[in-house]
């Protein structure tokens, strides 16, 4: 997942959340931020986060006697993934965090239909 979609997607994720947490009836929004917040980390975990490195332009020419016929160019983005400890141990509080955090979603949600 490029880096770019990953912040906006995560971005999201946090407004669910606050806007979860922030009204108790809307508490379903906040499992499903917490639930992207859980997916987020895994791609993190798994490697699958890249960043742009690059641009490669590949340019080909065709020649007849002195002359250029055709012009191919070809332009491809280059990616590196974030494979160090940092973005792991980054990926591992997210998921530590989302999984605290639905947890406390649920005990909530089944805290509140006790008392009514």
């Amino acid at each position: 997942m490029i880096l770019t979609l990953y912040v906006v997607l995560a971005a999201v994720s946090l407004v669910l959340i606050v806007v979860g947490l922030v009204r108790p009836s809307e508490s379903a929004q906040a499992v499903v931020g917490f639930t992207l917040m859980f997916i987020l980390s895994m791609i993190i975990l798994g490697g699958g986060l890249e960043y742009q490195k690059g641009v490669s332009i590949n340019t080909s020419l065709t020649y007849t006697g002195d002359d250029i016929t055709s012009i191919d160019q070809e332009v491809n983005n280059e990616y590196t993934a974030f494979n160090d400890a940092t973005s792991h141990t980054v990926g591992w509080y997210l998921t530590i965090a989302s999984v605290i955090g639905l947890a406390g979603v649920f005990w909530s949600i089944k805290r509140s239909k006790n008392y009514d």
